[in-house]
């Protein structure tokens, strides 16, 4: 499904708004950051439950209620990771704040977040937190997690 379909069809389907942005983000083998000043915090994240080690995992590491909400939010930092033995694991250099990662599980490898004709998700996808709202994605503030100093993990289970 391409990501005009996904965010034309996303009334019916409050998921597909949220995780719509996923099918946008840059390829790349590495993460990548707004430029900062200052101290950074390591925050290292965990992807657990993959159905297969087929395909890689997409990640966006938002930093606003606004930016979550929106359905061009732009986030501050992406990936895609390998999923091996189930998992898939790194980390991101980011400054103190408040941030919420979206993630999903692109078994096909094809870029985008597949879906069937009523929009439910065919593939695996998970939230800080572990947070899980069944009509839709979790707010930013459940979703939200505070990085401090230092580092921080963080283990997300997909579903």
């Amino acid at each position: 499904m391409s990501v005009k379909k996904m965010v034309q069809q996303s009334h019916r389907s409050p998921v597909l708004l949220g995780l719509a942005f996923l099918s946008i983000v840059t390829v790349t083998a590495e993460a990548t950051t707004r430029e900062q000043v200052g101290e950074q915090v390591q925050l290292q994240i965990t992807v657990e439950g993959a159905a297969s080690d087929a395909g890689r995992v997409l990640i966006a590491i938002l930093d606003s209620e606004s930016e979550y909400d929106s359905e061009n939010g732009k986030a501050v930092a992406t990936a895609v990771w390998p999923v091996h033995e189930r998992k898939a694991a790194g980390y991101f250099a980011l400054p103190p704040g408040e941030y919420a990662v979206r993630l999903f599980h692109d078994e096909n490898d094809n870029g985008e977040f597949d879906t069937n004709f009523l929009g439910i998700p065919l593939e695996s996808y998970g939230f800080s937190n572990n947070v899980y709202a069944p009509f839709g994605p979790p707010s930013f503030q459940r979703a939200k997690v505070e990085l401090q100093s230092g580092v921080r993990d963080l283990t997300i289970n997909l579903r």
